[in-house]
C-alpha cells in the first residue's frame, strides 16, 4: 500500500510541476460538446489488475488532501460508473487541461464474486481518471470524452513533452472509435496507456494502463464494445462439406479396392 501511495503522490507532484513549468503549452478550448447519451451507466469487466495493491483513492492538495479509501478490485471484477451531470472540476484538479464542464457521477468497484468493495459519489470523471490513471500527465479523459475530436487530439499531443518528460503519443482514427496511446520514454516509472473511445457516444470502450506498480485492463460489458470479427477462411456450408467428405471417402475406398484386386490378379 505504501509503495502505491508513494507512486500516486509522485505522479501528482510531477503533474503539478509539469503544469507550472509548461502552462503556456496547455491547450485551451471553448466549452466541450458531449453526446446526448452521456447520462448513462458504464460497466467494465476487469481483465487485468495488480492484485498485490488496492488503489488508494488519494487526491493530493496543498491545503486539504482528499482520501476516499481503497478502490480495490481484481481480475474478473467489475467497475461501474454512473454519469449523472456536467459540472466544473474541483479546484484541486483545476490545473489539469480537461476543459470544463466535465462529467460527474458515481463509481463503484466490485470483487470477482460480485461483492461491492468501494463507492465514491458525486465526483468528477476527471478525478476518477486521475486516480485510476486513465490519461497521461496533464490530460485525463477517463470514462467519458467530449466529441471535440480535434481538440482532444491537441490535448493528447500536448503531453509529448511536459516538464522535459518525453512521451510517444499516437492517435489512431478507426471507423467507429479513436484510440490514444501514451508510451513514456524518459523518467523512472515509464507509463504505458491505451484508451479507446466510441466516436458516437464518447464512452471509453477499452483501457490498458500501467504506471510503476499499478496496472489495469478494462473492457465494457454489453454493447458498448463489440470487437471486430476474426478473419475467416472462405469455406463451404455444412451440406457441401458433407458431400465433399463423402466424395473423398468414396474415392479413397475405390483406390484401395482397385489396388487390392490388382494384387489378386
Amino acid at each position: 500500500m505504501k509503495k502505491l501511495r508513494t507512486t500516486l503522490i509522485l505522479l501528482t507532484l510531477v503533474t503539478v510541476s509539469g503544469w507550472i513549468i509548461s502552462a503556456s503549452n496547455l491547450v485551451t478550448a471553448a466549452e466541450p460538446t458531449y453526446s446526448d447519451e452521456y447520462q448513462q451507466v458504464l460497466e467494465y469487466r476487469v481483465k487485468d489488475w495488480n492484485g498485490t495493491n488496492a488503489v488508494e483513492w488519494y487526491i493530493w492538495d496543498w491545503v486539504e488532501p482528499v482520501h476516499r479509501g481503497f478502490a480495490g478490485t481484481e481480475i474478473n471484477g467489475k467497475i461501474e460508473v454512473n454519469i449523472t451531470g456536467l459540472y466544473n472540476k474541483t479546484s484541486r484538479l483545476s490545473y489539469l487541461s480537461n476543459p470544463d464542464p466535465v462529467p460527474y457521477g458515481d463509481i463503484k468497484t466490485y470483487w470477482e464474486n460480485g461483492d461491492l468493495n468501494f463507492t465514491a459519489t458525486n465526483i468528477s470523471n476527471t478525478e476518477m481518471a486521475y486516480v485510476l490513471n486513465l490519461g497521461y500527465m496533464n490530460w485525463f479523459p477517463g470514462f467519458f470524452i467530449p466529441l471535440d475530436w480535434e481538440n482532444n487530439a491537441a490535448l493528447a499531443l500536448a503531453q509529448r513533452d511536459v516538464w522535459g518528460i518525453l512521451c510517444d503519443v499516437n492517435i489512431i482514427n478507426q471507423t467507429d472509435a479513436v484510440v490514444y496511446t501514451f508510451k513514456q520514454q524518459t523518467g523512472s516509472l515509464l507509463q504505458n496507456t491505451t484508451l479507446r473511445y466510441d466516436k458516437t457516444t464518447g464512452a471509453l470502450n477499452y483501457a490498458y494502463t500501467a504506471f510503476g506498480n499499478y496496472w489495469c485492463k478494462l473492457i465494457p460489458y454489453g454493447p458498448l464494445y463489440v470487437p471486430p470479427p476474426l478473419p475467416t477462411i472462405p469455406g463451404f456450408s455444412l451440406p457441401v462439406l458433407a458431400i465433399v467428405a463423402l466424395g473423398s471417402l468414396l474415392g479413397i475406398t475405390f483406390v484401395v479396392k482397385k489396388k487390392s484386386n490388382k494384387n489378386k490378379n
